[in-house]
């Protein structure tokens, strides 16, 4: 059997964690088209094959001989030899993109050294690519570089003063279902003042013929909304929200153009980080087309995850273009184009998923989490009124809606690239929220 091994430190110092949990992923190549496989990392040498599209076990990945080409070697059987060099990419052209694939199984915690062990199921052989992810109190998630499993992985992870969990953020989602982008007040080039969902701990007038019902917000109130509840409800102490943080949040100050960026560092909620760099998984930006022009377009939204060999970024935002009308994740949909039939726990971001079930705990595969009616409830067609989070115990009556978008989102070439958005926000401003435990999109 395959094992990895190695050790997670406090961020790049020596200084061990133990207790922290680690999970693995198995790098895979995908392809989306039929391909040309060849001997070398180089278009020029022998043609082994041709393979289909499909999903290929990575073995090596390296920039190739010509500028701006990579390449990938994968096995197959239907490679001479097993294996071959395909061509991933050619400058912007991407044929095929390496991804990392979670491992089956709940992961393992490290010992008191620091150090962990971690057996790879289904005998998948110790030459494949892999990379290895954590998490632990008091820090934010990190992960490895790719590796192997013959030498020692070191998972880094940054310290961080109360984060908070991903899925306290995840299930809010659904309360922004149904909602839209702030309309213009008729007859001017005003909107109206945006509503929220919930309490976060200030009142904004509902004006005389705001839209009703009043299920409308913008870019910031949409990112205010959801980070400030989500501080309130995990209790991060010492946290607070005010009216004058409010008026931050929203930039009513056109000489501080960042403060919807800036309140929330000086919160606790976000530390600021270089604005050209590929931003991390849940960071929020807010961007000006032309900062000396505040017409011109400015935009507060969240980056919740990147693909770093295309450079495509996933956000979540409220807008009026890139096929949204209100939150979601741009050129892909709303948040309730997400909502299925699965439930979240809000506690610790367990999944109940009808078409799995429970079984460990008397659930059968297809038991819906809510009886359409008491008649199913009492025949047993839903999960028993006692069933609760086999993770954490917390009710199943806490338990929301869950919005999740594709775990390859990534794949879909229409997606913005964070080189396409620094280009366009010639001034921004970034910080990397304080939240961790992230299997969202991961």
């Amino acid at each position: 059997m395959t094992t990895l091994t190695g050790f997670v430190t406090e961020g790049t110092s020596e200084t061990v964690l133990a207790g922290a949990l680690v999970r693995g992923y198995r790098t895979l190549l995908r392809t989306t088209r039929a391909l040309r496989v060849y001997a070398t990392a180089d278009t020029t040498s022998t043609l082994l094959a041709t393979v289909p599209a499909a999903d290929y076990p990575a073995l090596e990945i390296r920039t190739g001989t010509a500028k701006g080409s990579d390449y990938v070697l994968v096995a197959s059987g239907g490679i001479p030899g097993g294996q071959g060099w395909i061509c991933s990419r050619w400058r912007t052209s991407h044929y095929a993109m390496p991804h990392d694939e979670p491992l089956p199984g709940a992961g393992v915690r490290t010992g008191t050294d620091g150090r962990f062990s971690l057996d790879v199921p289904n005998g998948a052989p110790a030459e494949e690519v892999y990379r290895l992810r954590a998490g632990a109190d008091g820090h934010l998630d990190g992960e490895s570089a790719r590796g192997y499993a013959a030498l020692p992985f070191t998972v880094p992870l940054p310290a961080a003063t109360n984060p908070v969990s991903e899925a306290r953020l995840v299930s809010l989602l659904h309360h922004f279902k149904g909602w839209y982008y702030t309309p213009k007040r008729p007859g001017l080039a005003t909107r109206f003042t945006p509503q929220y969902p919930y309490d976060i701990g200030i009142t904004v007038a509902l004006e005389t013929g705001h839209p009703t019902p009043p299920t409308y917000n913008d870019c910031c109130s949409f990112v205010e909304a959801l980070l400030v509840r989500g501080w309130k409800d995990a209790a991060v102490p010492g946290f607070t929200w005010n009216l004058t943080k409010h008026k931050r949040s929203m930039i009513t100050d056109p000489t501080h153009i960042y403060s919807s960026v800036e309140v929330l560092e000086d919160s606790g909620v976000a530390d600021h980080i270089d604005g050209d760099a590929l931003p991390p998984p849940w960071t929020v930006m807010q961007g000006w087309r032309n900062p000396n022009n505040l017409g011109s377009g400015g935009h507060t939204f969240l980056i919740v995850d990147t693909h770093r060999e295309t450079g495509r970024v996933l956000t979540l935002e409220s807008n009026l273009t890139y096929g949204l009308n209100g939150p979601g994740m741009r050129m892909l949909g709303n948040v309730g184009d997400f909502m299925g039939r699965q439930f979240l726990c809000p506690t610790d971001g367990y999944v109940y998923d009808p078409a799995v079930g429970d079984p460990a705990h008397g659930v059968p595969p297809d038991t819906p989490f809510r009886a359409p009616t008491m008649w199913d409830l009492v025949r047993g067609n839903a999960i028993p009124p006692t069933w609760v989070c086999p993770g954490c115990g917390t009710s199943q009556l806490l338990f929301v809606p869950y919005c999740r978008p594709p775990r390859d989102w990534w794949k879909h070439d229409y997606l913005k690239t964070w080189d396409d958005i620094r280009s366009y926000y010639t001034g921004r401003r970034l910080a990397r929220l304080r939240v961790r435990d992230l299997a969202w999109v991961r």
